[in-house]
Order: structure tokens, then C-alpha cells, then sequence
């Protein structure tokens, strides 16, 4: 929570891709993709209330659970092309989510695993910082 706003994190993460199959399953530096996401809201701590991974695959579920991360519904194939908007995929999470657990959301964060470089935690921490700030 984040001054008094729940946040959800929400990990879209189909299974299948253009060039690479199961792309989010892959490693780097021994660990998935989806490893690199959850030591990113790991290090963010109480921070984040839930996050949730938005699968089609159910080889990407059973590992995003695995590895500690909440996947409780596949999604919809009409929601799994390449030329899906990704606010709709995130959308779609937030209302599972919110209707699952029977919660509301306040802030919503995607979190692409297709980026495991970058330091998601403090680009999120200064999100936060300037939009309470305008």
C-alpha cells in the first residue's frame, strides 16, 4: 500500500510469441523472466498488495506459481495475439483480480517480464513519489 492505495501489479505473460516460444519461461542469469519480475516486487516489499501474472499457457501458470507469483485464471485467447492492446490484457486482469479476492484497486502497475534489465523497483518508487505530488 502506498499512502493509503492498494496496488496491484499485474504480469502479462503468454505463451506465444513471434520469434521466441515461451519467451517468459526463458533465462537469463539462471533465472526466467518471470523470476526477474518477482525479485522486482520482492524488493519493493509492502509497497505492492497483489500482483498477479495474466497467462494463456499453462506451463507459464504452473511456473509463475512455482516461483511464488499468483496466476489464478488463464486468459482469454482473444486477449493472447500479438496485436492485442496490452491496457485491454491489464484491464482484464484487474476485474479477475478484484472479483477473485473481492478487493479494489487503486493503483494498477503492468510489468512487462520482457525487460529484466531495467530497475523496475525505482522507476515504480519514483512513479509513486510524483504522482502524489501533482
Amino acid at each position: 500500500m502506498y499512502k493509503g492505495q492498494k496496488i496491484l501489479a499485474v504480469i502479462p505473460a503468454r505463451g506465444g510469441s513471434k520469434g521466441i516460444k515461451l519467451k517468459n519461461l526463458k533465462t537469463l542469469n539462471k533465472k526466467s523472466l518471470l523470476q526477474h519480475v518477482k525479485i522486482c516486487i520482492d524488493k519493493l516489499g509492502s509497497l505492492i498488495d497483489h500482483s498477479v501474472v495474466s497467462t494463456d499457457n499453462k506451463k507459464i501458470m504452473k511456473h509463475a506459481k512455482k516461483i511464488g507469483l499468483d496466476a489464478p485464471f488463464l486468459r482469454e485467447k482473444k486477449l493472447s495475439g500479438d496485436l492485442v492492446d496490452g491496457n485491454l490484457v491489464t484491464l482484464d486482469a484487474l476485474k479477475k483480480t478484484e472479483k477473485i479476492y473481492k478487493v479494489k484497486f487503486d493503483i494498477i502497475l503492468t510489468l512487462e517480464p520482457t525487460c529484466p534489465l531495467r530497475d523496475f523497483t525505482k522507476l515504480i518508487q519514483s512513479c509513486l513519489r510524483k504522482r502524489n505530488s501533482s
